[in-house]
């Protein structure tokens, strides 16, 4: 939803974003069906029976991904 309007947004695709806390900066960004194609490969901790999450990833690590699924955001 857009909460400036109230309208509901439609989305033709979803990526995942990489950001950077310590360089300030995006490092790079996977389509979403991509990056849990992947991410199902690295240890999953379940949260509760709907959700789960992983350690998180190395900059190398965010790198593989750039290199393996080419850039959505431009």
């Amino acid at each position: 939803m857009n909460f400036q309007t109230g309208e509901s947004i439609t989305a033709n695709q979803n990526i995942v974003a990489f950001y950077s806390l310590e360089k300030e900066e995006i490092l790079g960004d996977v389509p979403f069906d991509d990056f849990m194609s992947e991410i199902s490969k690295k240890e999953l901790h379940e949260f509760d029976a709907l959700h789960f999450y992983f350690d998180g990833l190395s900059e190398e690590e965010i790198e593989s991904l750039n290199q393996k699924f080419p850039s959505r955001m431009g």
